[in-house]
């Protein structure tokens, strides 16, 4: 047996760091740029009118002043001649400040009557120019490597740079494995499931600049799995769930070759499954929760870093933004349900598949089976929740996504509590519906539990 930082030194020890390509800017955005960037020109490259206005001395500006017009700037179309006293050019946002002048007057501050404007009488300190490179100038570099976001494509362009020099992208092969699982439209059988996770995961990866590879399910068989790893060779890193979520993996591995792997609940603390054929095993539902969402993000960032070590501070730079949003969304409903009375705090579901969720909010858990391999519930398993629910004044239940919600609903229905809704755990939805990403499934599931239990005790 050895650690799992020398198991994983030994994985990454095969992987090399991606090579540099070179790509239009058009083509950029959330590349990873490999190499600093210098700037050809400088921005603006001239002294340039901010605002729509007239172009004149500033030592002459005072209430009342006239001057005369004397011709006119406009972006692309410089004024050639020289400001002198008592003169104004007029000039439009972008052109060219003319010589002579040094401010511009915008044009709701003054009064014009052909040739002659007068100036009014707020008018304040600010110039309205902007100096020639205050921007940048000619050689100011942009630094690598780092995410390419628009603003950086923005930036780019009008340093005048078209070419880009980036890493290429990692290629992840993700495999979803399972005689349980169907793909997204297909219609699954009464004791099957959408196959959600690679979906999201594949989303994730992709947000942090990976190229994703969908592979087809592989089946609970020999052949099928071979299939899927014989598929899998030409990814660059390979990551799983963990948690006997993948129980054929193991006696592939040797089909992999040289293409490194990570376990994503390294680090997470499991649950054991308390009851039926999984009983004491580790729950493999640890995505779910606040405090184990943020594991799989800084996993997946450490093992791109270690796969792609020069770009290791954009990938930590990017997991921590995203952490962010994970606490930002699902902190303020995990302090709403701790506001709830500790013997009302109950999370009672359809399948166990929220464990983690439950211990991540402080709730005591109640389901009608272990894990999704009976979806209409046995009579003894809905009649020991209904006790369960009525010895406890449990006030809400629920029930997920896709399973059969009937035993949950007859729950509710034989003991007054409320029924509070769907929770997802396993199924993404398409982009129009309510979970579309992982952190959508994070949030709908926490609101649904913290509106209903609030529901159940008005």
């Amino acid at each position: 047996m050895i650690s799992v930082s020398d198991a994983l030194s030994h994985l990454f020890d095969l992987v090399t760091a991606t090579e540099v390509e070179a790509v239009p800017l058009r083509q950029a955005a959330g590349r990873v740029l490999a190499r600093v960037v210098v700037a050809t020109r400088t921005q603006p490259p001239f002294a340039a009118s901010s605002m729509d206005g007239y172009a004149l001395r500033q030592t002459e500006v005072e209430p009342d002043a006239m001057f005369k017009v004397i011709g006119e700037a406009a972006a692309g179309h410089r004024f050639d001649g020289v400001v002198k006293a008592g003169q104004a050019v007029r000039i439009f946002t972008g052109a060219p400040v003319p010589e002579g002048a040094d401010f511009v007057v915008i044009q709701e501050d003054t009064t014009r009557r052909g040739d002659l404007i007068m100036l009014g009488h707020d008018i304040g300190p600010k110039t309205n120019i902007r100096p020639a490179g205050g921007d940048f100038h000619t050689g100011d570099t942009m630094d690598a490597p780092r995410l390419l976001r628009p603003a950086d494509i923005a930036l780019l362009a009008s340093m005048n740079v078209a070419t880009v020099p980036v890493y290429t992208k990692p290629r992840v092969a993700i495999i979803a494995t399972g005689d349980e699982l169907v793909q997204p439209g297909e219609v699954p059988n009464p004791d099957q499931i959408i196959a959600s996770n690679t979906y999201g995961l594949a989303a994730l990866l992709e947000q942090h600049g990976a190229q994703c590879r969908m592979i087809p399910i592989a089946r609970d068989t020999v052949p099928s799995l071979t299939q899927a790893f014989t598929m899998a060779q030409d990814a660059d890193l390979i990551l799983w769930n963990g948690m006997n979520l993948e129980l054929w993996f193991e006696q592939f591995i040797s089909n992999l070759g040289d293409i490194p792997s990570a376990t994503l609940t390294e680090g997470v603390e499991p649950i054991s499954i308390g009851e039926g054929e999984y009983e004491g095993k580790p729950n493999p539902h640890a995505w779910m929760g606040l405090d184990n969402a943020l594991i799989y993000v800084d996993n997946i960032a450490a093992a791109f870093a270690e796969h792609d070590p020069d770009n290791a501070a954009t990938y930590a730079a990017n997991a921590e933004s995203y952490k962010q949003e994970i606490r930002d969304t699902i902190t303020p409903l995990r302090d709403r349900i701790a506001q709830i009375p500790e013997d009302q705090r109950w999370l009672v579901t359809c399948e166990g598949a929220f464990s983690y969720l439950a211990r991540d909010f402080g709730m005591k858990e109640l389901y009608l089976w272990p894990m999704n391999a009976d979806q209409t519930g046995t009579p003894q398993q809905v009649r020991k929740v209904i006790d369960s629910v009525r010895d406890n004044d449990i006030p809400v239940v629920f029930c997920e996504s896709t399973v059969n919600t009937s035993p949950a609903k007859q729950v509710a229905r034989e003991t007054g509590a409320a029924y509070g809704g769907v929770l997802y755990v396993d199924s993404l939805s398409t982009a129009e519906g309510p979970v579309p990403s992982y952190l959508d499934l994070l949030r709908v599931t926490s609101q649904t539990v913290a509106d209903g239990l609030d529901a159940g005790l008005k």
